[in-house]
């Protein structure tokens, strides 16, 4: 059976707006988990729906994951260039939501109307051989911020 999705009638691009080979502070270190001293490209994205900003990607990923990123690759998929091209695999993430005060950036960018706040998701995403290749903080407008859990039971679990 096939899953349709909610999302494939609309219009969805995205916009790079800024794409910077860095190298990791301890500022970083302690947010994204990688060593002080790694090169990361530091890929900053806005995502429209129907024309219409929702969400912002500030993300870090690995040089050595991610070799010769550039912002065609950014713009069009980031993912699929690190598993066709570069052969890694992509086991998982783990993420953190929480509401914030909005930045600079979001308001700039996200069509906040009288809102000074935004939903973000932190995103530390991982290969098979266990490594994270990636750290993103999601921003969100608030009307687009939604959290979708499915929470499963042991069968024949009792308390």
């Amino acid at each position: 059976m096939e899953r349709g999705s909610k999302i494939q009638t609309k219009s969805i691009e995205t916009k790079v707006l800024s794409l910077d080979l860095i190298i990791v502070d301890a500022t970083l270190a302690a947010k994204s988990m990688f060593q002080i001293g790694t090169t990361c490209y530091h890929v900053i994205r806005l995502r429209l729906i129907n024309g219409k900003p929702v969400m912002i990607d500030d993300s870090f990923f690995k040089s050595e994951v991610v070799p010769r990123l550039t912002k065609k690759i950014a713009q069009e998929s980031i993912y699929r260039y690190i598993q066709s091209v570069t052969n890694h695999k992509i086991i998982g993430s783990r993420l953190v939501d929480r509401v914030i005060l909005a930045t600079d950036l979001d308001k700039n960018y996200l069509a906040l109307k009288q809102e000074n706040c935004i939903g973000l998701t932190q995103n530390w995403a991982y290969l098979d051989d266990g490594q994270i290749f990636e750290y993103t903080e999601i921003h969100f407008a608030p009307e687009q911020y939604v959290r979708t859990r499915f929470i499963g039971q042991k069968v024949g679990y009792i308390q």
